[in-house]
């Protein structure tokens, strides 16, 4: 981001679209219909059901807890993120864009969605901490995450979105592959494209979901060597309950690492990295099919958000005296 407040435009700006005109520019777009059209739904779709879910997450009955409150911050992450990573990504497909076609909206956007990303690691990891501090050591948990305790340590992905944001490359969407790069001249001609690669290579980034796929499989690793010792009928119904929906989410983000890491570093055919993007888009989005089918208590929640469909049915009786009084008045006529 640093970048875009400070820009350069000549050759020598690592960013820079002076190498080609416009119109030469433009002629490299690769628009693709189906695709876009298949982001932008599927974001619609994670985002239109997130909406309820986090109204639910905001109601007291779920905030004092700890677990949704950090569910509740990563869901504001993971709904944003879509906005970006499907929404206008499906949108960037169906033009066709290239970095040097939309360059301030493409950095921008990459910034954000980058930062963004490594932001829900960094929370799912202590999401994964919380579930499995909380069924070890429920004493412990209460001293560490009670009340504005959370808010404390929620500060720490904040600072890391932060860093990402403005001390890091961001990944930038390009229609040659549907799919978001540190090199902002994938396949586009003219380049070298292995150098590229090593020169916009963002180690932060890599770093990042190694250590994203490491610390959530050694946490949820160790929690079940816990649970192969001790009794579970010890475990409440609830705390189980929090722990499968926290250990799907966190699962769906580490596989969405794997994949972004090998993608940026091995030669991979389109439909590979379409794959991959729709798996970080899915790692955002997912989510909430997992508060919604395996939380009982959100999905409760959001049901009586619902306007109800069944109308009042008001049964109407008479007295007996009130029946007599009818037949004399039919009699009479």
């Amino acid at each position: 981001m640093n970048r875009f407040l400070l820009p350069r435009f000549d050759d020598g700006d690592m960013y820079s679209c002076s190498r080609y005109t416009a119109e030469e520019w433009d002629s490299f777009r690769n628009p693709n219909l189906f695709i876009g059209l298949f982001y932008i739904c599927s974001g619609i779709i994670y985002d239109v059901l997130y909406l309820p879910v986090l109204a639910v997450m905001t109601q007291p009955k779920f905030r004092h807890r700890s677990c949704y409150r950090i569910m509740l911050y990563l869901g504001v992450i993971d709904f944003t993120c879509v906005i970006i990573n499907s929404i206008i990504s499906g949108y960037f497909s169906i033009v066709g864009s290239v970095y040097c076609t939309r360059p301030m909206l493409t950095y921008i956007a990459g910034c954000i969605s980058t930062a963004l990303w490594t932001t829900s690691c960094a929370t799912c990891f202590l999401l994964a901490f919380n579930r499995c501090i909380t069924m070890t050591r429920p004493k412990l948990a209460d001293r560490l995450f009670d009340g504005y305790r959370t808010w404390l340590f929620l500060c720490l992905p904040t600072l890391y979105f932060l860093y990402f944001l403005w001390f890091t490359p961001p990944l930038l969407f390009s229609s040659n592959h549907y799919a978001m790069f540190f090199n902002p001249y994938v396949g586009i001609p003219g380049f070298n494209q292995e150098e590229d690669e090593r020169k916009y290579a963002s180690l932060p980034h890599t770093i990042n979901n190694i250590a994203d796929v490491l610390c959530l499989s050694i946490t949820y690793i160790a929690f079940c060597i816990y649970i192969a010792k001790t009794a579970s009928a010890n475990i409440s119904s609830p705390t189980r309950q929090t722990f499968v929906q926290a250990s799907v989410i966190c699962s769906i983000n580490a596989i969405a690492a794997v994949i972004y890491v090998i993608m940026q570093f091995v030669p991979t055919p389109t439909t590979l990295i379409v794959i991959g993007q729709v798996a970080w888009q899915a790692s955002h989005g997912a989510p909430v099919f997992s508060y919604l089918f395996l939380n009982k208590s959100i999905r409760n929640a959001v049901k009586r958000m619902l306007p109800n469909r069944n109308p009042t049915v008001v049964k109407c009786t008479t007295t007996p005296a009130e029946q007599r009084h009818s037949s004399l008045r039919t009699t009479t006529t």
